[in-house]
């Protein structure tokens, strides 16, 4: 019988205190929320690449039509 107790005592210590879980909770969220502003960074400089890209095309396809002699 107090073996089993001495397992659940040890099982319980392993887990960590309930503040401990609370300051890793919060570095978790810290860390996501920086990840989330970084991730959004980059999602901002690839749209825009995108954009430019698009924009690089249109004004090639104007310039195709134009020397095809099309109306634009």
């Amino acid at each position: 019988m107090d073996g089993w107790i001495d397992r659940l005592k040890n099982r319980v210590s392993e887990r960590g205190t309930d503040s401990q879980k609370v300051t890793g909770q919060k570095r978790v969220k810290e860390r996501e929320n920086r990840e989330r502003e970084i991730g959004g960074e980059k999602e901002r400089k690839c749209r825009q690449r995108v954009g430019d890209r698009n924009r690089k095309r249109q004004k090639q396809n104007k310039k195709e039509r134009k020397r095809k002699g099309e109306r634009i």
